[in-house]
């Protein structure tokens, strides 16, 4: 029988007992349970935590500048080519150009910087699964009110060093 089956049958028969001896006209005692003890909480390991500070690594990766030259290339095409439309009197042609020529750089710088924000964020997990880390916490980021997400932190693992000398080794 179990530990909880013996212990209803021991609430069970007091809670008769007093019932019984309360019908007789008896005063009864009513003996407490056993004790049953708790079982042993699991061992809680730390929580370690790390801190990256990504936009110093986007700064620093490689592709950042490869990047930054072709967008700005795509731009000074663009205008040379969006000044000839005006020059040439099409205004029509000339505004239809500005507005889907802008639209496609954005959407490039955007497909860029995602590019190196994935490889980024990939090389920051690996290096904080390698740490045993349970958390990581990008210390650029900043909330609504343009205030640093991370404020205060003691014993904190900063990644930042270390993946920026994988960066440059890569």
């Amino acid at each position: 029988m179990s530990a909880m089956s013996r212990l209803i049958v021991l609430v069970v028969a007091c809670g008769l007992s007093a019932f019984l001896g309360y019908q007789a006209g008896r005063p009864t005692v009513v003996a407490s349970p056993p004790a049953v003890p708790a079982p042993a909480a699991p061992a809680v390991e730390p929580t370690q935590i790390g801190l990256i500070d990504l936009s110093r690594l986007f700064a620093a990766h490689p592709k950042t500048k490869v990047a930054e030259s072709q967008i700005n290339a795509m731009r000074e095409q663009a205008k040379i080519e969006l000044q000839r439309l005006r020059d040439s009197g099409d205004t029509d042609a000339a505004n239809q150009f500005s507005k889907t020529r802008k639209e496609e750089i954005e959407n490039e710088s955007g497909r860029m910087r995602k590019e190196i924000a994935d490889d980024l964020v990939l090389r920051a997990v690996n290096e904080a699964k390698k740490r045993d880390l349970n958390l990581l916490f990008d210390s650029s980021g900043k909330s609504l009110n343009s205030v640093p997400f991370v404020l205060y932190g003691s014993e904190l693992i900063d990644l930042t060093n270390d993946t920026l000398r994988i960066l440059e080794n890569n």
